[in-house]
């Protein structure tokens, strides 16, 4: 395979295919992009994981194949805390598509900050919307949505 050049890097896809490798297996091929399988393999095994470069030590999310803080190529799997505080959030009170989400309003899809710095979006569980505030610290839990897909959601916690 051609390696790419992004940004003055020389990127190797062949490369973070084998790094990303035993994260493939684990999600046994029903995700299609080897950097999405990490996380769904991660979260199946109740693992917060994340791209971490080894150059600058920034985390990333969503996962790419370069840093785009230093531009390196030297990315590793890390696994994480999963504790952090709500950035921002948006309470949905209309299912859409209704015959899905119905009985799930309402519910907040939020912006979480993790303790690594990276914002990931998710949704907040475990209480009710109203108390819900910008700060709050939060952790994650894991809810198999099915045998296969298992969803890192949060709830509210004391402290981070």
């Amino acid at each position: 395979m051609q390696k790419v050049r992004r940004s003055g890097v020389v990127l190797d896809p062949e490369k973070a295919r084998k790094d990303l490798e035993p994260y493939s297996r684990m999600a046994g091929g029903m995700i299609k992009d080897a950097l999405e399988e990490a996380n769904v393999a991660g979260a199946r095994s109740e693992k917060v994981v994340m791209i971490k470069c080894r150059s600058c030590g920034k985390a990333r999310f969503p996962a790419t194949t370069y840093c785009p803080h230093c531009r390196s190529g030297e990315l590793e799997w890390v696994e994480i805390k999963g504790t952090g505080k709500v950035f921002s959030w948006i309470v949905v009170r209309h299912p859409v598509p209704r015959d899905v989400y119905a009985q799930d309003v309402p519910y907040v899809v939020a912006l979480v900050e993790l303790a690594e710095g990276v914002r990931i979006p998710s949704n907040i569980v475990e209480c009710t919307p109203e108390d819900i505030s910008a700060g709050m610290p939060v952790k994650v839990v894991f809810r198999p949505v099915t045998a296969d897909i298992t969803l890192p959601l949060f709830e509210p916690t004391k402290a981070i």
